[in-house]
This record gives structure tokens, C-alpha cells and sequence, in this order.
């Protein structure tokens, strides 16, 4: 596991992780890489907050082009 993290996978459902991933494809878009594989998620911190306002962090390295970036994410129930 990379340092600092918790825990392998991720806290967001189905839902989130597809919409999160789409906005992580144009992040990779932007540093110049078009073609993005494989995500390893890490979740940084657990959960905390009231229920329906919950924050955490999570690290998704996505391979692609050769590369491997670290995308640090901050989920926020709303």
C-alpha cells in the first residue's frame, strides 16, 4: 500500500466511482495522457462527519501511457 493509506479499494458506490472516474480521465487528458488503464484505489481517510455530510479522502493510481499517476480525490456527501 502507498503511505499514508488506510485500507485497498474504495468507499464510493457504483454510482460515484463511475462518475468520479470521469473527471479522473480528464485529469489524465490534461497532463497528456489519452489512454488510461488500469485504477488501484486506496481509501486515505475513513469517513467522518454527520450522517449525509460525510467527507473522506482516497489516492486512485491510474496506469496509463506508460505511467503511473496518483490522483488524490475528497468525497463529500451532499
Amino acid at each position: 500500500m502507498p503511505p499514508g493509506a488506510v485500507k485497498h479499494g474504495t468507499m464510493a458506490n457504483a454510482k460515484l466511482i463511475h462518475d468520479t472516474q470521469t473527471g479522473v480521465v480528464g485529469k489524465l487528458a490534461s497532463l497528456g495522457c489519452d489512454r488510461p488503464g488500469d485504477i488501484d484505489r486506496y481509501v486515505l481517510t475513513m469517513p467522518s462527519g454527520a450522517p449525509g455530510r460525510k467527507t473522506w479522502k482516497e489516492l486512485w493510481i491510474v496506469s496509463g501511457c506508460n505511467q503511473k499517476y496518483p490522483i488524490t480525490i475528497e468525497f463529500a456527501e451532499s
